[in-house]
């Protein structure tokens, strides 16, 4: 997933150089695991081979087929434009865990333990460098912010449904909190969500600008979003589904600004320091099996 500003991820965050300390603290630890070399999704669709589930999070269980640096990205929770510098294959050589969690543990304390692996079996070191970046600064506006507080039962109900008011949709996700939607309405590509983190919601800004997206509201709660986007990844997919060539030709009304102004939001370039996570040291192959 290390794919630029393109890569739809998680919380955004500005870290710390102690966030990349290379000795596990006294901390969450898988009580075991096991760690195998897999196939990536490109190399199971030249073999024939069937496609597997990304993550599962089960009562006690977890388990996660993804290439190494994405598993270096959620160890050390970077921030969706954050990068991992290392050598070429950490985005090619992909790995299967399949791991037994502590009992009391919790999902939040996952992270700390993927890091604590990847330490111990991949002999990982790393360090922080950070410079100062062109970035868009989002904060509050004026009138103060106009989102639309969630219904707490939203997770699993909405007055929304595929394809709603003329939607087509694009593309449907559940999320640990709700849903989120990307549709098609006249030509206009819409993000919809019933129940999402204001954290989850700045990586979709993000993804919309040619430039970090550096969160200052202090917004922590949970939204209820509809909003006009520009779409420009998801007009592809919809273009290679068109059967009507004048369909989404247009992207008007989808200026990602506007959308920040109506939900009382200002998006300003801006000056902030950028870190990165640098790979010092890594074996291609893990121990401890």
């Amino acid at each position: 997933m290390l794919n630029g500003m393109r890569t739809i991820s998680l919380a955004l965050a500005v870290l710390t150089a102690a966030a990349f300390a290379q000795t596990p603290a006294a901390g969450p630890q898988f009580e075991v695991a096991s760690v195998k070399p897999t196939p990536s999704p490109t190399e199971r669709r030249q073999q024939g081979l069937p496609n597997v589930s990304p993550m599962k999070v089960d009562p006690g269980r977890y388990e996660i087929s993804t290439s190494l640096g994405n598993l270096m990205r959620s160890a050390y929770r970077l921030a969706y434009y954050q990068k991992v510098a290392g050598p070429d294959w950490l985005n090619t050589k992909w790995f299967e865990i399949k791991a037994k969690l502590p009992e009391g543990s919790n999902k939040e304390q996952i992270p700390e333990m993927v890091k604590a692996l990847l330490i111990a079996r991949f002999q990982l070191s790393a360090h922080v460098e950070s410079e100062e970046a062109s970035v868009y600064i989002l904060t509050v506006g004026k009138d103060g912010p106009k989102l639309k507080d969630a219904d707490p039962d939203a997770a699993t109900n909405s007055k929304w449904t595929p394809n709603a008011g003329g939607r087509r949709t694009i593309v449907r996700t559940n999320t640990v909190n709700g849903w989120t939607s990307i549709s098609d309405l006249n030509g206009i590509i819409l993000f919809d969500a019933n129940r999402i983190a204001f954290a989850d919601l700045v990586p979709v800004i993000g993804h919309e600008v040619d430039l970090p997206v550096i969160d200052r509201t202090g917004l922590k709660g949970m939204y209820e979003v509809s909003m006009p986007i520009p779409g420009l990844t998801f007009r592809a997919l919809l273009a290679a589904r068109q059967t009507d060539s004048n369909a989404a030709a247009d992207p008007a009304g989808a200026d990602i600004f506007k959308s920040m102004e109506k939900l009382g939001l200002r998006l300003e370039k801006g000056k902030a320091p950028i870190e990165r996570l640098v790979v010092d040291r890594v074996e291609k192959d893990p121990t401890g099996n």
